[in-house]
């Protein structure tokens, strides 16, 4: 059962309307109904609805829980995390730009893979002329970023 289902379960069980709930928690009815269908409530929200249906954050969360619980992470995977939550806002755009692209075609590669083990053993991933083109400009971008940061540091420090 998913967050939205558990609200909607626990207002039925206080015998609570949307438009009820709604104002303990101070928003519209059409927003808790929200709630119940797809929609996720914000932090504060969450803890309103919390106070307000006498529910535990737990019986909430149970099955998000679970799910964290069954992925455990490598430890090359906790340090992926650590250098990614490091970078700035232009390195995270960076990353996910490439990880997207990446995603995009592992999928396509992963429909094809039948057929590409028919034809010939794996080599590794290829990157298109256009990919190695975009990855060059954004090495480039970072590397000019990078100048401007240690230049305009230089200037301070010879300001000084």
């Amino acid at each position: 059962m998913s967050l939205n289902a558990r609200i909607k379960e626990a207002r039925l069980s206080k015998g609570l309307t949307q438009e009820q709930l709604g104002k303990l928690i101070g928003v519209a009815k059409t927003t808790v109904a929200g709630y119940e269908k797809n929609r996720e409530p914000d932090a504060y929200t969450i803890g309103a609805i919390i106070d307000a249906l006498d529910v535990d954050a737990n019986y909430l969360f149970q099955d998000e829980m679970r799910e964290l619980q069954s992925n455990s992470f490598s430890i090359p995977e906790i340090d992926i995390i650590k250098k990614y939550r490091a970078l700035d806002e232009y390195g995270k755009s960076t990353i996910d730009l490439m990880l997207d692209r990446e995603y995009e075609r592992s999928k396509h590669s992963n429909r094809n893979e039948e057929i590409a083990e028919e034809l010939s053993p794996s080599t590794g991933p290829q990157l298109t002329e256009e990919d190695e083109k975009e990855l060059e400009l954004i090495r480039q971008e970072m590397l000019a970023e990078k100048r401007g940061r240690t230049s305009s540091a230089s200037t301070s420090a010879k300001d000084a």
